[in-house]
């Protein structure tokens, strides 16, 4: 049995729906190991982490409209949330992630889901307690959607938040109040076991902030110039507070933004992407026109550290992807299809999430949901991003992530014969002939039982988690 199982799946909410349920055992179907709500969490797989906006037509559209926060357990139902103001239709993709295994040491704990409602206009951030957890170092503060009650495009930085867990409390905060309108924010406080290092929180500042006590950047050295033909600064985790990871293959982050002006944001300001490029280095693009001055990011980087016997430990592919040409203009909306990198293709679809998602668009008008992109795997060797409208140049960057798989135990009766992974066994007993030709990308050991010889003199033997 696998430890993890994932879903994906899109779904284009109408111009009168405000509210949505997406039901378990309809439009998607947990595993039966899924008993508890601690094992499971959904978040919208966004590159502004909400939904994308219209399916046809493209064009202006305003934060209303493509806004998208999520409520409900997951093991009922996930609930698509947004303003009861909104006009247009609207993509949401969204992804689960649930524990299959719960005595595994690659496991988390969801802690808390919730809802968070900035009804103040003025309001910039949000403490809220959360009971449960039981290593505050190995907390992933997830914000799973978010959406503002406006239909001004310049003020869509309303519902640009980021995430913090700290004193037990997790802290929602988004920029300047000026211009602001009120705002929802879902999250879940996501805890990991013992086969994880602790969560690492960096912050990025521009120039004009004022620093707090996180680990930050400030200034320009973090951030391309304005006018850099290459768009790119790669900084160190070191120099930003932050220890370096031991292998960027088991390790993801995400990517949370803010824009810290008094005023109104363009598309080249409301985004941008962070991508891990070395084990002690994050590489920022941004378009040429961004004021980075006053752009903040933050980023949680999460380390796997496992590997106890026949253990699968994870794989994290982390892609970039610059726009080419010719996607200007096409379709709206627009799917773009993306391969993988050359000869890598993943194990198994329902073990695999895409994380760390982020975009940055070029053009200094306020026209939203530019920059809002939706990614979606869609075979073992492609991912498809959507985007509602096509007439900026972006750049891409997300995280294809393998979740690690736990060893599987051989047994005759009640004598346990081994450990083994999935892959270990496949390729052990094709080698001998005995299994025949496999392809361990498609055949799951949990799919069979099966009788041999074993070398240890056994007959009969069952795989067992």
């Amino acid at each position: 049995m696998k430890d993890f199982w994932t879903s994906t799946f899109t779904y284009a909410m109408s111009s009168i729906q405000f509210v949505y349920s997406l039901n378990n055992g309809v439009e998607y179907d947990l595993p039966v190991e899924v008993t508890d709500a601690d094992q499971v969490f959904a978040y919208i797989v966004n590159s502004r982490m909400s939904g994308m906006g219209q399916t046809s037509g493209g064009g202006n559209q305003a934060p209303r409209d493509h806004g998208v926060w999520l409520s409900g357990d997951v093991l009922t139902n996930i609930i698509l949330n947004r303003s009861i103001s909104s006009t247009l239709d609207c993509r949401v993709t969204v992804a689960i992630i649930a524990v299959t295994k719960p005595a595994s040491t690659s496991r988390f704990w969801v802690r808390q889901k919730g809802v968070v409602s900035f009804t103040s206009a003025a309001t910039e951030t949000k403490s809220t307690a959360v009971t449960g957890v039981v290593d505050d170092t190995r907390v992933w503060p997830v914000i799973t959607g978010q959406a503002a009650e406006t239909s001004s495009r310049p003020a869509s930085n309303a519902a640009l938040f980021n995430s913090n867990y700290t004193g037990g409390n997790i802290v929602l905060a988004r920029g300047d109040d000026a211009g602001k309108a009120t705002a929802n924010v879902s999250y879940a406080v996501v805890e990991f076991g013992e086969d994880w290092n602790p969560v690492q929180r960096l912050k990025f500042f521009g120039a004009v902030q004022t620093p707090d006590t996180e680990p930050y950047v400030s200034g320009s050295p973090w951030a391309p110039s304005p006018g850099d033909p290459t768009l790119t600064k790669t900084i160190s985790i070191t120099d930003a507070g932050g220890t370096a990871v031991g292998s960027l293959a088991r390790t993801f982050m995400d990517c949370q933004y803010n824009w810290e002006s008094a005023g109104a944001c363009g598309n080249d300001d409301r985004g941008g992407t962070m991508e891990l490029t070395g084990t002690n280095e994050i590489t920022v693009r941004t378009s040429a026109t961004a004021g980075p001055d006053l752009q903040a990011y933050v980023v949680h980087i999460c380390e796997w550290i496992g590997g106890g016997a026949g253990e699968s430990p994870p794989v994290a592919q982390h892609i970039s992807h610059l726009q080419v040409p010719g996607e200007n203009g096409g379709a709206e909306e627009a799917a773009i299809a993306i391969s993988m990198p050359s000869s890598y293709e993943i194990e198994q679809e329902d073990n695999t999430s895409i994380l760390g998602m982020c975009v940055s668009s070029d053009g200094t008008g306020a026209g939203t949901p530019r920059g809002s992109v939706d990614f979606e795997l869609t075979s073992r060797t492609q991912v498809t991003a959507t985007r509602s409208e096509s007439s900026r140049t972006e750049r891409r960057a997300y995280i294809v992530w393998e979740w690690p798989v736990g060893g599987t135990r051989l047994y005759r009766g009640s004598r346990e014969l081994g450990v083994w992974s999935a892959n270990a066994v496949l390729e052990t007993w094709a080698s001998r002939g005995e299994m025949g030709t496999w392809d361990p990308g498609t055949a799951t050991l949990e799919a069979y039982k099966f009788t041999a010889e074993l070398e240890e003199g056994f007959g009969e033997a069952d795989m067992q988690a």
